[in-house]
């Protein structure tokens, strides 16, 4: 193998911290950070710093300069094996990612700012999404005879995770002269509004013209008041997960609004540094592709495309493995193959997630799994698939 293309930067330059406060290498990571008595490295309770002093950086590290496949990073190579750009290969590839790296620091964040969300997506759950805990709790949960608040405590972690006045957050800043990149995700990161502080204390010390800024957001905020501060980065990114249009945003993303998410998307086109593209500064999109809207993924593409001038990130989701693609019935895989194709303005995105579709034979029970549980949060969310994807639920029930 070409140890220069199979490199991996994110070992070199990053730590990521999930909203649980668990530490891994990049998004992809497989694994989390371990501390020497066994247990996790969580900054939760932990130091940050000890996430770059960890052994399994280095295991991961001397792995790829031998130009062997680590299992941490599994989730890439079943997408290169499928014929799918990875995430270590785009990043590979950006001009924005990171491509020096310091002995002492990582140059390169991705933070993950706890589980505050203000919509419960139909793959998501109530560890990144607190919307998602009443649901969870009424369906799975309630019948057990444990209380909402007991239920609840075990997503106290991620309440504390990068909280507002965490001692991460004086490290993070400690680290600030040689950051060159960092990301924030949710929940929904917009609500966070210490990490507007923590920009504004980049910027008072006369760092931010060196660091990249990256956001995940549902789309739904549109922060007026803290914008002004992008014009101080080198280079803001915000990418939008939108996974459909009109009703079927709507379903796969509820309770948000597709009408309202468009206006914020136009608001963000309108104003500075994006409208001018000021330093090369952008707005993208992500589409989450699952069983659930895999039927749609053309008519979202195109509409993306419309409106960004290119298509969205494709995202497979990979867990809970009930919404992976992979486990479409295989008698109903060549009809969605065949209607992708025909449903895309570009081939190449629509080969891409066919590959990936055909990547895995079917799990059957996986399948059922997933028809049961649509069927149960329809009920209680007052919703319907069938009515919201007539030509898809027509294609599946025309497979049984």
């Amino acid at each position: 193998m070409d140890t220069v293309n199979f490199r991996c930067i994110h070992v070199d330059a990053s730590v990521e911290i999930e909203s649980t406060g668990c530490v891994k290498l990049c998004c992809e990571s497989q694994l989390q950070m371990m501390k020497d008595d066994g247990t996790f490295l969580n900054v939760a309770d932990d130091p940050i710093e000890l996430a770059w002093t960890n052994p399994l950086r280095k295991e991961v590290k001397d792995a790829f300069e031998r130009g062997e496949r680590h299992k941490n990073c599994q989730l890439c190579w079943i997408l290169e094996d499928a014929g799918i750009q990875s995430k270590r290969q785009r990043d590979s590839k950006s001009p924005f990612t990171p491509k020096t790296s310091l002995p002492d620091q990582p140059t390169w964040i991705d933070l993950k700012l706890g589980n505050i969300c203000n919509i419960k997506c139909r793959t998501c759950w109530a560890g990144s999404s607190t919307k998602w805990m009443k649901e969870h709790y009424d369906l799975y949960e309630k019948s057990s005879g444990i209380t909402y608040r007991q239920f609840a405590s075990k997503y106290d972690q991620h309440m504390r995770t990068l909280s507002e006045g965490h001692i991460a957050w004086d490290k993070i800043s400690q680290w600030a002269p040689g950051l060159q990149r960092v990301e924030f995700y949710g929940g929904e990161p917009m609500y966070s509004s210490h990490h507007w502080d923590f920009l504004q204390k980049i910027v008072d010390e006369g760092h931010a013209h060196h660091i990249n800024l990256h956001y995940n957001t549902n789309g739904t905020i549109f922060p007026e008041q803290h914008i002004h501060i992008y014009e101080k980065f080198a280079n803001v990114g915000i990418n939008f997960s939108i996974d459909g249009i009109d009703k079927k945003f709507e379903y796969v993303r509820h309770p948000a609004k597709w009408n309202e998410v468009y206006s914020n998307i136009q608001k963000w086109k309108s104003i500075s540094p994006f409208v001018n593209r000021k330093n090369n500064s952008f707005l993208s999109c992500c589409l989450t592709i699952s069983n659930y809207n895999i039927h749609s993924t053309g008519e979202t593409y195109n509409r993306m495309k419309e409106i960004f001038g290119y298509g969205p990130v494709p995202n497979f989701v990979h867990f809970s493995p009930e919404y992976k693609i992979t486990n479409l019935p295989e008698n109903v895989k060549p009809k969605m193959a065949e209607y992708l194709l025909k449903s895309f303005g570009d081939e190449m995105p629509a080969k891409t997630i066919i590959n990936f579709m055909n990547s895995e034979k079917s799990n059957s029970e996986l399948w059922r799994l997933f028809l049961k549980k649509m069927k149960l949060h329809d009920e209680y969310r007052k919703e319907n698939f069938q009515e919201t994807f007539p030509e898809y639920w027509q294609m599946i029930s025309e497979s049984r």
